[in-house]
């Protein structure tokens, strides 16, 4: 081998190629393997600018069979070449793409920007990713170290979406911190608008209540923080069958409980039940029906006598005194109960004389002046009318059960008979309520 130099310095040149070509000897080279090229520098080379140099290059001594298509030998040195089969490929991102963990695409589910790092000669691997909201680079994560073929997760926490947001990723896989590959884009994914859920809460399914205006109320969540209006149905069922005897329905109201206007008609006495149900609108939607519940409304039956006494003193033969003088208070019936009540009354005997209902023992029914129009003028007795010894008489007609107007007055009217021995008399009355409903 002969070198030639612009400076002369001949001796140097050739010492250094000997103790390169020492160290190349020891390898089994063949022509098949390798490819030895004589340099002869000529004028030192130009400047080495990046215009005219790569030095993407890899400088080593081969210690085994080295094909001559990877490597080159110039001047002692192999080095794997920068052009053809020996360049080192760039990573790749494959089967990239966006999901949100769940199957809804709403703000509550994380976002899984998932991808596969790649690379044909190293396991080395880095990715960055970048999140995308509404077209603006949002945030940017780091992730590695990763084998080729590794599948990737970048978890987009929901707390940081909010309905309407439009997401995308972008991922760029790294080797070795300086060889990397083209920017991988999603597709875009849309947060949507998530209904309001609601669960009912009371009254209980298929409970019973003896409130005619009970509170029917439910939770519900809205992931979004909508404002959320409800609307209800109460609908009475005779047997298995709807019934138009008392439908309710309210809607537009804010509240997450609903309390009817005026009490409820269907009574489980006379063989209804009501089925109750919710649904709920966000401003975009409208939910389904909940599931239906069952309540009873069931009648409480009471009455109460506020005054349970009436004394007359003394009386001769063929005296008559009632309680429409005003020094002896009549009988003063209150309901008590939840329903509209018929008042029946029965009498033990007053006369020995008597044993029978005569006109020396009678009843009538009048309005308490403080609770006019407590019940029914034309369902009661409102004249004077033989107290029956034996059954029952209705006395007072459909008797109201609200504070208001729930009482009703008794007076009693009695005559001495004439043959009645002298002594202290005295008789029981039974008052008897029913359901007027």
């Amino acid at each position: 081998m002969k070198m030639k130099s612009k400076s002369g310095d001949l001796k140097v040149g050739v010492v250094f190629c000997m103790v390169i070509l020492s160290a190349c000897l020891v390898l089994a080279m063949s022509s098949a393997n390798y490819s030895m090229n004589s340099v002869i520098v000529d004028s030192g080379g130009g400047n080495t600018n990046s215009t005219n140099y790569e030095t993407d290059v890899i400088i080593e001594t081969p210690t085994g069979t080295v094909s001559s298509e990877n490597y080159t030998a110039e001047f002692g040195f192999f080095y794997g070449g920068v052009g053809g089969t020996a360049d080192n490929v760039a990573p790749e991102v494959l089967n990239l793409s966006l999901l949100s963990i769940g199957v809804n695409n709403y703000t509550d589910e994380n976002l899984n920007c998932s991808f596969v790092v790649n690379d044909d000669r190293s396991d080395e691997l880095s990715a960055t990713v970048r999140w995308y909201k509404n077209g603006e680079l949002n945030l940017t994560s780091y992730y590695g170290s990763y084998s080729r073929g590794t599948l990737v997760s970048a978890i987009l926490s929901s707390g940081n979406t909010t309905k309407h947001d439009n997401w995308s990723c972008s991922v760029q896989v790294v080797q070795n911190e300086y060889l990397k590959s083209d920017w991988g884009n999603s597709s875009n994914l849309t947060i949507l608008n998530a209904p309001p859920t609601i669960v009912l809460t009371g009254p209980e399914n298929n409970s019973a209540t003896t409130d005619r205006s009970p509170e029917f109320n439910w939770t519900y969540n809205d992931l979004d923080d909508d404002v959320v209006t409800f609307e209800i149905n109460i609908t009475p069922y005779y047997g298995e069958n709807p019934s138009i005897l008392d439908e309710r329905s309210d809607l537009g109201f804010g509240d997450n409980y609903y309390i009817p206007t005026y009490d409820l008609l269907a009574l489980y006495d006379n063989g209804y039940h009501y089925r109750w149900k919710v649904r709920a609108d966000d401003g975009e939607v409208t939910t389904n029906w909940t599931e239906q519940w069952r309540v009873n409304i069931t009648a409480e039956i009471g009455i109460l006598l506020l005054n349970d006494e009436i004394h007359f003193g003394s009386m001769e033969i063929g005296e008559s005194n009632s309680t429409e003088d005003p020094s002896i208070e009549p009988f003063l019936v209150e309901n008590n109960g939840t329903v509209v009540i018929n008042v029946s009354l029965n009498a033990s005997q007053l006369w020995k004389t008597r044993p029978e209902n005569s006109s020396d023992y009678q009843f009538k029914v009048d309005e308490n002046s403080l609770e006019a129009g407590s019940f029914d003028l034309f369902e009661s007795i409102m004249n004077w009318f033989n107290v029956p010894l034996t059954g029952y008489v209705v006395g007072i007609g459909e008797l109201n059960y609200t504070d208001v107007s729930d009482t009703a007055e008794v007076d009693i009217n009695l005559t001495v008979p004439s043959g009645e021995d002298p002594g202290q008399k005295s008789s029981t009355i039974v008052f008897l309520a029913e359901l007027a409903e």
